[in-house]
Order: structure tokens, then C-alpha cells, then sequence
């Protein structure tokens, strides 16, 4: 059976918004979810944070969810191809890297 997905972009809205769309599409029978997580202004600590608020809603409505991101961002964020554990264990990751494709699945909740 194909599964629907939506994509949201937290950065670019409210939680809100991201909220309200999560139940609609939810009640429509959408499953996953794709985002973003490219562009980090804030604290690791913040980003965490936030990203982490978001997950915890995406699943609640029964989402899996796959983050596209870059080595920058895992940089800022302190960790690396071989050290997810500051994801862990809410985010699922497809991590775009300039030599090639690296895709780092964990099981969702």
C-alpha cells in the first residue's frame, strides 16, 4: 500500500500552522512527513529544542518523518556520519553529503 506525505518547513512557519496542517492531513490519511533542517541560526541547543517540539507533534499524529540536512549543520550541532546521538532516538535523517548520498534511517516510535 503507497503511503501520502506532506512536506513542512518549521523554519519558514509557526507551530502552530505546522499543527493545524499535521491534523489535517493526518485526518486525510497522510503518513510521513519531509522537512528540512539546512539553514541553523540558532543555538544547538535551540535548534534541538525546537526540532525536537516538532518531532514530538509529527509523531503524535502518527508521521515518520525524514529530515533532509548537510555536513554544516552537523557540525553546528556536534555530531557527525558516525555519531547521531544528539538526533536520537526522535529523528529519522537523510543526510546529503557532496561525494555521494548517505542515508542514516533509525526506527520511529
Amino acid at each position: 500500500m503507497h503511503r501520502l506525505g506532506i512536506s513542512l518547513y518549521p523554519e519558514h512557519s509557526t507551530p502552530e500552522a505546522d499543527d493545524a496542517y499535521m491534523a489535517l492531513a493526518s485526518n486525510y490519511g497522510f503518513s510521513r512527513i519531509f522537512t528540512c533542517l539546512l539553514s541553523v541560526d540558532k543555538s544547538p541547543e535551540e535548534t534541538v529544542a525546537e526540532f525536537s517540539q516538532f518531532m514530538d507533534r509529527a509523531h503524535g499524529y502518527g508521521f515518520t518523518v525524514a529530515v533532509d540536512t548537510n555536513p554544516r549543520v552537523f557540525q553546528h550541532l556536534g555530531a557527525t556520519a558516525t555519531d547521531i546521538s544528539v538526533f536520537l532516538p526522535r529523528w529519522a535523517l537523510i543526510l546529503f553529503v557532496l561525494m555521494g548520498i548517505w542515508e542514516i534511517v533509525r526506527t520511529l516510535l
